[in-house]
C-alpha cells in the first residue's frame, strides 16, 4: 500500500509540474498577445487620427452606392453631418452634368479598376458645388470602396485664369522667340 501511495504522489507531483509548465507557457502567450494587441492598438489609434484629422476627404461606399464611412472633413466641406450623407444614395448630391460619369467611374471601380485622379462636383449643403479629385479603390471582401477626397475648387476657380494666362504667354513666347525688344 505504501508503494501505491508513493507512486500516487508522484503522479500527482508529475501532474502539478505538468501544469506549472502549462501555466507558465500560458501567461508567456498572454503577455505576447498582450504586447502584439497594445501594438495593433496603437496602429489602431494612429490610423484614427489620421483619418480624423486629415485635411482631405477620407471615406468608403458601397458598391450599392451608399457612403459608410466618412471623415469629419466632409461635414467641413459640405455641410451635411455624415447622417445626412450616408442617407441618400451619393449620386443624389452630384452635380447633374457630373451624374453619367460618376456613374461609369463607378461602375469601373465596383468591376475591380481603381480611380486616379477623377474629377466631379458635388452639392454642399448652401446649395454651392464643389469641385472634387478622387482617389478610389475596391474593397471586394466588404463589397465597397476607399476614397481619399481632395476639395479643388478654389484651383478650379483660381487656377483656370491662371493657366490661360500661363498658356498665352507660352503662345508670346513662341511667336517672339529671336525678337529684341528695346
Amino acid at each position: 500500500m505504501a508503494h501505491s501511495f508513493n507512486e500516487l504522489a508522484e503522479t500527482v507531483q508529475q501532474r502539478e509540474n505538468e501544469l506549472a509548465q502549462l501555466n507558465a507557457s500560458l501567461e508567456e502567450r498572454v503577455a505576447e498577445r498582450t504586447v502584439e494587441i497594445t501594438k495593433l492598438n496603437l496602429v489602431a489609434e494612429d490610423a484614427l487620427r489620421i483619418f480624423n484629422q486629415s485635411h482631405d476627404m477620407i471615406g468608403s461606399a458601397s458598391f450599392e452606392g451608399y457612403f459608410i464611412q466618412l471623415n469629419p472633413r466632409w461635414e467641413e466641406v459640405l455641410g451635411y453631418t455624415a447622417d445626412e450623407l450616408k442617407a441618400q444614395p451619393f449620386i443624389a448630391f452630384v452635380h447633374p452634368d457630373d451624374v453619367e460619369a460618376t456613374l461609369a467611374e463607378a461602375a469601373r471601380i465596383n468591376a475591380g479598376a481603381s480611380a486616379i485622379s477623377f474629377v466631379n462636383r458635388y452639392r454642399a449643403k448652401n446649395g454651392d458645388y464643389r469641385w472634387f479629385s478622387w482617389d478610389s479603390t475596391p474593397d471586394f471582401e466588404k463589397g465597397a470602396s476607399t476614397s481619399v477626397t481632395r476639395d479643388i475648387t478654389a484651383e478650379k476657380q483660381f487656377g483656370m485664369p491662371w493657366r490661360g494666362a500661363k498658356s498665352a504667354h507660352a503662345r508670346l513666347s513662341r511667336t517672339c522667340r529671336g525678337q529684341r525688344w528695346r
